[in-house]
């Protein structure tokens, strides 16, 4: 996101640029070094559907508004990107696809024999910053940078775009390990296929001896519908523990800045990360001691209660969190993985019940209130233990992806700076990617 991309600075003037410029570098401003591409046919959430095969890019970092089938109103390929920027949100993205935008979103690309289209990118995102609501394309177009040769240009973007298709990587590659788990969640204890396929006489696919063997033949009655057997109907509040969060005195000076994270519902991960294991702000263990919060062991799962309710986070590494939240653990050998997809799967419910608007609280209470079908203890164990290799390269690639960005973010301004040069650079990636 832009508030988190490292702050680059505003060179206001060609005396700003030619201050710092590196002996063999050039003076520019920013408006003289891409070209805005023709926009075609524009559209919004009105216009746009939940799938299709062009994407719609609004202002957000990463999100689309949606998608459409007609032609694309930007070109843009893996060997030919195209560079956004939104004006109100100051994000940028490069897009190696055909695509869409809403109103406010420019694309551009490095003007030819001038600027590499993604060295354009690195060097003039995080030169506007997200202050305050506003139009933000005038202030960015008029700022100044510096330019090195072309070749060091192509240099440069090399080695930030190595670093950025890792973290990409990752990041794909996670989604792709959580919808594995989710689906194995939905298959075993949604849709019940191991049963309903004993029960047809058919072998469960993909399941072992012992595994298989845990799933009974039959269904029964419940309160909630046909049930397999020996499975039970309870609230969630029977099955779970709450664990509750608090703030340290912010005035204390000895209670913040410490070695354990403490979480706030805007350290929430993306839903295909699943894992947290880093906050924006740390406490003390005096900290901890002097407040209602606590620290939570791995694989509690965290969710906002207040605010923006049902955000989810399973805990990577021990931390504590604030009164927003609550920590979740499972009771009577109820394993850590299956409790959060179990709250992933009951999050829409507990929206739904949440006290006065759809988004406003959720309490113990609410917890009591929601019936659903559990398995016996062996079985959510069988899912964890199978789901485990999944999450847990999950959260390696979450921790390479944290090293990748640190290490991105501080070669960014020494390259774009001509302290070091691309060459000297390439030696510290190989070491990490």
């Amino acid at each position: 996101m832009a508030r988190d991309w490292p702050h680059l600075p505003k060179l206001q003037s060609e005396d700003d640029a030619f201050s710092v410029a590196p002996e063999g570098w050039s003076t520019c401003q920013i408006e003289h070094i891409f070209e805005k591409l023709e926009i075609g046919k524009r559209f919004d959430q009105k216009t746009s559907f939940p799938s299709g095969k062009i994407p719609v890019i609004d202002q957000s970092a990463y999100g689309f508004v949606g998608y459409h089938d007609e032609e694309p109103g930007v070109v843009a390929a893996k060997t030919s990107p195209v560079i956004t920027f939104a004006n109100h949100t100051c994000e940028m993205r490069v897009m190696r696809r055909p695509f869409s935008v809403i109103q406010n979103v420019f694309p551009m690309v490095g003007r030819p024999g001038v600027c590499e289209t993604l060295f354009f990118y690195y060097s003039t995102k995080g030169r506007v910053h997200l202050e305050e609501y506003k139009g933000h394309y005038p202030d960015f177009r008029r700022l100044w940078i510096n330019l090195p040769p072309l070749a060091e240009q192509k240099a440069i973007a090399a080695v930030l775009g190595a670093l950025d298709d890792k973290i990409e990587l990752n990041r794909r590659m996670n989604a792709t390990l959580e919808a594995m788990a989710r689906a194995l969640y939905q298959s075993w204890f949604v849709d019940f296929d191991p049963v309903r396929a004993k029960l047809d006489g058919r072998e469960p696919v993909g399941l072992d001896p012992a595994t298989a063997a845990l799933f009974p033949e039959h269904f029964v009655e419940s309160a909630l519908g046909p049930i397999p057997q020996r499975w039970e109907v309870c609230s969630l509040a029977n099955k779970i523990e709450l664990l509750s969060g608090g703030t340290p005195k912010t005035s204390e000076p000895n209670y913040w800045d410490g070695d354990i994270p403490w979480y706030s519902v805007k350290d929430a991960p993306s839903e295909t990360d699943i894992w947290v294991i880093q906050t924006e702000k740390q406490v003390t263990k005096l900290g901890v001691d002097n407040s209602a919060t606590q620290v939570l062991p791995e694989g509690t799962t965290i969710i906002s209660a207040r605010g923006t309710v049902g955000r989810l986070a399973l805990v990577g590494t021990q931390m504590a969190m604030n009164q927003s939240c609550y920590g979740v653990r499972g009771v009577n050998a109820y394993a850590d993985f299956f409790t959060y997809f179990s709250l992933r799967q009951a999050t829409a419910d507990l929206q739904q019940r949440t006290h006065g608007t759809v988004f406003d609280t959720i309490t113990r209470q609410t917890f009591e209130t929601l019936d659903y079908i559990f398995p016996p203890a062996p079985l959510m164990q069988a899912f964890d233990r199978t789901v485990e290799p999944s999450l847990a390269q999950m959260r390696a690639n979450i921790h390479q992806s944290h090293t990748l960005t640190t290490l991105r973010d501080t070669l960014l301004p020494k390259l774009l700076s001509g302290e070091l040069m691309a060459k000297d650079a390439e030696s510290l990636i190989g070491k990490v990617a």
